[in-house]
């Protein structure tokens, strides 16, 4: 995983898709999703870890952009690739991107 803003840097996976984290403000990922129940949430189905609106994907291979992956469940804004899979930054292990997204029982 690259960090361009941060302090540390470090390569992910090598399956290329690169993740890139950097500090940043806004509305939650949730919120942007319909997601923003309580208990609704996305975090990885391996590890738990959950992702903030800060951090972004590379879309490699493909067309170079970053993005936050979870704003558009895993579509490239640059080239309209779709990712099944999705990365994670903490434990760097690959999950079906749909697995990512936890809805509260009703």
């Amino acid at each position: 995983m690259l960090v361009p803003w941060s302090i540390s840097s470090a390569v992910v996976s090598s399956a290329a898709l690169f993740v890139y984290v950097w500090s940043g403000r806004g509305t939650s990922i949730l919120e942007k999703l319909g997601l923003d129940r309580a208990g609704d949430r996305i975090r990885c189905p391996r590890c738990d870890w959950t992702p903030q609106k800060h951090d972004r994907w590379l879309c490699d291979p493909g067309c170079g952009q970053t993005w936050n992956t979870f704003e558009t469940r895993g579509c490239c804004p640059g080239c309209s690739k779709q990712w099944a899979t999705t990365v994670c930054l903490r434990c760097h292990e690959w999950s079906p991107h749909d697995d990512w997204y936890e809805r509260a029982a009703e």
